[in-house]
């Protein structure tokens, strides 16, 4: 039986199952495809999510945008898809007909927002980790950090990116009165600019807490130096969990 729904943000779903009263697959295999080109979308993650908001079972979309749930027997399901300066897409409830083992679905969602492209740190390449690599850069460099065993600590009590920046305040940077204003150096008043990776993306940019693996501040002068123009007024740096986590205690950062 097929049965399309549709979520927040024109997002998607098409399922094909056989008919029962709720649904039992096992294990669902899955595609994700941009809802307006039908390219694949690669690197996203793909959550499904019970009746109270639980995740059931996790999955990233693979370079084809395929991708493979391993999910309980639960009645009621939704799809999330979310990804790195993309707002996250949520689909409505809904139940399956069938008892079969397997179920085939096909997720539309839009790419609204930043989409990365591909990061070169030529001088990062031989180190083992490469967030790693990016803490040590910024300590170097003496831009004011929000260590990566802190984030991890409140990851999951933030809602939204700035909730992060306020449980952990760096002098200079002003946050933003309501959502979609940027954050702005409390020396100029002007916009601060977003890195992610080592990539000025602009002044408001959607990031999820979720994928933030260490922050850091940078100065005027400081942004200037790596960024030249792209940057001038200072920089709020972000190192996402995209490359993976290193969350080993660290030696006892500077003060400022």
């Amino acid at each position: 039986m097929w049965s399309r729904l549709a979520g927040l943000a024109a997002f998607l779903i098409a399922i094909s199952a056989i008919s029962a009263p709720v649904l039992q697959a096992q294990i669902i295999l899955g595609s994700l495809k941009d809802s307006v080109s039908k390219a694949p979308v690669v690197g996203a993650t793909i959550l499904l999510v019970d009746s109270v908001g639980a995740t059931v079972a996790e999955a990233r979309s693979a370079e084809d945008g395929t991708f493979t749930l391993d999910a309980k027997r639960v009645s009621k399901l939704r799809f999330s898809v979310r990804k790195i300066g993309v707002a996250p897409t949520l689909s409505s409830y809904f139940e399956i007909a069938g008892d079969a083992d397997s179920l085939s679905v096909e997720l539309l969602a839009p790419q609204t927002g930043v989409t990365l492209a591909t990061v070169t740190v030529t001088a990062l390449v031989s180190k083992p980790n490469f967030n790693t690599g990016q803490l040590a850069e910024a300590r170097r460099f003496g831009w004011r950090v929000i260590e990566p065993h802190v984030i991890a600590q409140d990851r999951s009590k933030a809602v939204q990116f700035s909730d992060l920046l306020r449980r952990n305040p760096i002098a200079g940077i002003r946050m933003p009165r309501r959502d979609g204003e940027c954050f702005t150096s409390s020396r100029s008043n002007r916009c601060l600019d977003i890195v992610v990776d080592g990539q000025v993306l602009g002044p408001v940019v959607y990031i999820n807490p979720e994928d933030v693996y260490f922050i850091a501040f940078m100065n005027a002068q400081q942004s200037q130096v790596a960024y030249g123009p792209r940057a001038p007024q200072g920089a709020i740096f972000i190192a996402t969990r995209r490359r993976g986590d290193d969350e080993r205690k660290p030696v006892t950062p500077p003060r400022f």
